[in-house]
């Protein structure tokens, strides 16, 4: 009897485990869209002048970047706008040496105004089969306005 019960409490434990193992498995499993040339993103921060821009808005990029990279995002469809549209430097940020290395291969296509950000989403492909995730870093203002380089846009 006495080995009956460990037995029957041994298969429950393997049971268990087996099931979180499981569970685990599929929590790391990524939903890809059957057609990412569809998926579009946009990856902002302005940061407004050298003075307010930070070296993490620049990490926060390219960590975004990353991360869509990973999800099945092809590069012609990350659009990045950054600052004054170079990469972070003595010029445009005032802690440009805390950026991380590994930011270093994103590409930047246009700096952070206005007009780059209405030619770039014009030039976008409009289809009810198209979706467009936009992620912004940087100061924002009480008013829900954007920071840009120099500028605002609500």
């Amino acid at each position: 009897m006495q080995k009956s019960k460990l037995l029957t409490s041994l298969l429950i434990l393997f049971l268990l485990l087996v099931n979180i193992n499981l569970q685990a498995e599929a929590s790391r499993k990524v939903y890809y869209p059957a057609n990412m040339e569809n998926e579009y993103a946009i990856l902002l921060s302005g940061g407004f002048n050298k003075l307010n821009n930070h070296a993490r808005y620049w990490n926060d990029i390219g960590e975004a970047y990353l991360i869509l990279k990973k999800y099945g995002y092809r590069d012609e469809n990350i659009i990045v706008f950054y600052a004054d549209g170079n990469y972070p430097n003595i010029s445009n940020c005032h802690n440009w040496s805390e950026v991380k290395p590994q930011y270093s291969n994103v590409k930047i296509d246009y700096a952070a105004t206005r007009d780059n950000i209405k030619f770039a989403v014009d030039n976008i492909q409009h289809s009810s089969r198209n979706s467009l995730f936009v992620f912004c870093t940087d100061h924002g203002m009480a008013n829900g306005d954007l920071v840009l380089w120099n500028q605002f846009i609500s």
